[in-house]
């Protein structure tokens, strides 16, 4: 086992003994998969992702902002105008897609949230609907990911949190996944998690909790 492997499993070791299962999140997955797309309805917004982002997202105080005023009835209009490709993404997965392909549908989806309820939230929904298709981020772990993959760009400079960022950071992702396919599979299955959410609690863990690792 290399030293990669070592650090996943203890970072997500860690991680389930402080906080253990997702209640919340997984039965607001399960909510959102009986949702039909194509109709969705602000109540459907405000019974099953306004619970996700707030109860376990944490973006109270961010959508709470004058800015994101009717911020609900704006995202059902926008799960309702992409729901055709949401459809799509929602029975694929990460590691089992040529990602180029859809670069335009992800960038497309990931602006439209963006705009309606900011850069964190948006791939939080987008997650909701697709857990094992689009990743999650937060601040710290979008600038981890964004500075061990800045050597890889050619030069190119990408806008932090655009949608080319985003994309960016799912080829990361994907390229993170299929290097330690095995030990993300392991750790989903035993703690009967997708890998998705493995991936996350060892990305949150290994940027917002460094030192646990050697105190």
């Amino acid at each position: 086992m290399d030293y990669g492997e070592l650090l996943i499993k203890e970072c997500v070791r860690q991680h389930e003994q402080k906080y253990g299962t997702d209640a919340v999140y997984s039965g607001s997955l399960e909510k959102m998969r009986q949702v039909d797309l194509d109709n969705i309805t602000e109540e459907t917004v405000e019974r099953i992702v306004e619970p996700f982002l707030y109860e376990w997202g944490r973006m109270g105080r961010v959508l709470g902002r004058p800015d994101f005023r009717d911020w609900q009835s704006d995202l059902a209009v926008q799960i309702r105008s992409k729901h055709k490709v949401l459809t799509v993404f929602r029975d694929r997965h990460l590691l089992e897609v040529s990602l180029g392909d859809f670069e335009s549908d992800v960038r497309n989806c990931y602006d439209s949230f963006r705009h309606t309820v900011g850069q964190i939230a948006s791939v939080k929904v987008l997650h909701l609907i697709c857990p094992d298709f689009f990743p999650l981020w937060d601040n710290a772990i979008a600038k981890g990911i964004r500075t061990e993959l800045v050597e890889n760009t050619n030069g190119e400079r990408i806008k932090e949190f655009s949608s080319a960022d985003y994309y960016r950071f799912m080829r990361g992702i994907q390229t993170l996944l299929n290097r330690y396919r095995e030990v993300f599979k392991q750790l989903a299955n035993q703690h009967a998690k997708r890998q998705l959410r493995i991936l996350d609690e060892f990305l949150w863990w290994v940027t917002h909790r460094p030192l646990s690792l050697v105190i």
